[in-house]
């Protein structure tokens, strides 16, 4: 099995997703080669939408003057989402991120789980841990596998 689907640690990145298409982050964050898809570790589960990464940019300057230049180049993707994401915030004009698209919720490329896998690593006094932090690597095979927490991962 492939560790093919990085999962990054979402309670912002999922919503967002959810109405753009991308994934943003700090610049330059590192990413494993052979990662494919991302998924998104956001309350308390890994949601069950599994896009593809469709583009990789690791260092992105957010500006209205970047993202006129993007869509004038053609990337209108790049541009608009630049746009929106200013208007909307937190993102300050003049910082960098790095982007990530992918498919669309709705797009047939996205693997769709049949529901949330939830989180049931607990501390020894039962308190629920983090499956992720930061990010980590799983397979589309285990994900699509039947499994309903994240311990049979």
């Amino acid at each position: 099995m492939t560790d093919d689907v990085v999962v990054v640690a979402a309670r912002d990145a999922w919503p967002e997703y959810q109405h753009h298409g991308a994934y943003v982050c700090q610049p330059e964050r590192p990413f494993r080669r052979e990662a494919t898809r991302l998924a998104f570790y956001a309350q308390g589960a890994i949601q069950p939408l599994v896009p593809a990464i469709e583009q990789w940019m690791p260092a992105i300057t957010f500006t209205a003057a970047a993202a006129e230049a993007h869509r004038s180049r053609g990337d209108e993707r790049l541009g608009v989402l630049i746009e929106r994401l200013l208007r909307a915030g937190p993102r300050r004009e003049g910082e960098r991120f790095g982007v990530m698209f992918l498919s669309a919720p709705d797009d047939e490329a996205t693997v769709r789980l049949p529901g949330a896998i939830v989180n049931d690593r607990r501390t020894p006094e039962g308190r629920r841990v983090a499956w992720t932090r930061w990010q980590r690597y799983t397979s589309l095979e285990a994900l699509t596998s039947g499994v309903t927490v994240t311990s049979q991962l």
